[in-house]
C-alpha cells in the first residue's frame, strides 16, 4: 500500500470539484469517490497563539488569512472541516528523538516564563526562529492535523475501496483528498543532530515526517511519497528520511548562492537503505 503527500511549509490541495459553480464534477476522479464524500479540510485556530512581540516574517496570521480567504470564496462549505489533535510524544518519536522533544518543551516553557527576553526567544538571533509560550502547543497541533489528514485519507481508502456503485462496477473507489492548513511550518526541523536546541527555520517539529513517520509504524502504509516544493529545501525532512527505504522524498527548491539551507544538490540521493530515495531538484 501506497501513499502521497504533497507538502510544503504551508500547504494546500484542492479537488477539481471544490467550488464548482454546478455542484458537480464529471471528473475522473471525483466519479470515483464515493457519493456524498466531503474533501476534508484540517485547521485548528490554537495555531495562531504562537506569536512574537517584534516583527517577523512568520506571522500568527499565516494560516489563519488562507483559511478565511477560502470561507470569503465560499469553499468552505465544500469541505469538511476538522480541527485536528495534539500530537503525543509516541507519535512525535516516530521521527524525532525525545531529547528534541524534550527541548523544544523547555524552550517553550522558558519563553513563557521570560517572554520579553529576546535573546532567549530567539536563540539563532533576530529574525531566526522564535520560541513563545504556546510554541510547543501550536506545533503539536499542526503536527496533529497532518497526522489525521493522512490516516483519514487512508482509512477512507479502505472503506471506498470496499464499496462499489453498482455489482458490475470494477472500478477501484477514491477516497476524497485532505489537506492541512497549518503553522508553524515544519520541514526543516529535525535537521540538526547536535546538542542544544533543535529548532530551526521556524519550524519545530516536522509535521509531514510525523506523519509519514505514524503511517509507516502502524502499517497502514507500506511506502510514502512526499512531494516538497518550496522556495527552501526541506533539510530536516531529507535528514530524517535519507537512510529509509520506504520513503521517497522528492524536493523543488531554490539553491546555490549560500541560499538557506545550503543543502539540497542533485547529487544528495540518500544512503543505506534509502540510496536512490531522495530526489533533489533544485
Amino acid at each position: 500500500t501506497g501513499w502521497g503527500l504533497c507538502a510544503s511549509s504551508l500547504w494546500l490541495l484542492l479537488p477539481p470539484c471544490v467550488g464548482s459553480s454546478h455542484g458537480s464534477c464529471s471528473s475522473t476522479a471525483c466519479r470515483a469517490m464515493p457519493r456524498g464524500a466531503k474533501p476534508k479540510l484540517y485547521y485548528n485556530p490554537e495555531m495562531s497563539t504562537h506569536t512574537h512581540p517584534w516583527a517577523h516574517v512568520e506571522k500568527r496570521t499565516r494560516a489563519s488569512d488562507v483559511y478565511e480567504h477560502l470561507d470569503r470564496a465560499g469553499l468552505l462549505g465544500s469541505v469538511q472541516v476538522l480541527p485536528g489533535h495534539s500530537a503525543s510524544d509516541e507519535e512525535l518519536r516516530t521521527v524525532h528523538t525525545q531529547r528534541h522533544i524534550d527541548e523544544v518543551g523547555r524552550m517553550t516553557a522558558a519563553a513563557r516564563a521570560d517572554p520579553t527576553n529576546r535573546e532567549l526567544c530567539e536563540p539563532d538571533g533576530p529574525g531566526g526562529v522564535y520560541y513563545s509560550g504556546h510554541a510547543d502547543a501550536a506545533a503539536r497541533l499542526a503536527c496533529g492535523c497532518v497526522i489525521d489528514a493522512a490516516v483519514g485519507v487512508l482509512q477512507d481508502s479502505k472503506n471506498a475501496t470496499a464499496t462499489r456503485a453498482s455489482p458490475g462496477d470494477k472500478a477501484r473507489r477514491r477516497a476524497p483528498p485532505a489537506f492541512a492548513i497549518v503553522r508553524p511550518p515544519g520541514h526543516h526541523a529535525g535537521a540538526d543532530p547536535t546538542d542544544g536546541h533543535h529548532a530551526e527555520g521556524f519550524c519545530f517539529y516536522n509535521s509531514v515526517a510525523v506523519a509519514a513517520g505514524v503511517v509507516l509504524a502502524s502499517g497502514d502504509a507500506q511506502k510514502v511519497a512526499i512531494l516538497d516544493w518550496d522556495v527552501h529545501h526541506g533539510n530536516g525532512t531529507q535528514s530524517l528520511f535519507y537512510e529509509e527505504g520506504r520513503c521517497l522524498y522528492i524536493s523543488l527548491h531554490r539553491f546555490g548562492e549560500r541560499w538557506y539551507p545550503e543543502t539540497g544538490a542533485a547529487c544528495e540521493t540518500g544512503g543505506g537503505g534509502g540510496r536512490g530515495r531522495n530526489l533533489n531538484v533544485p
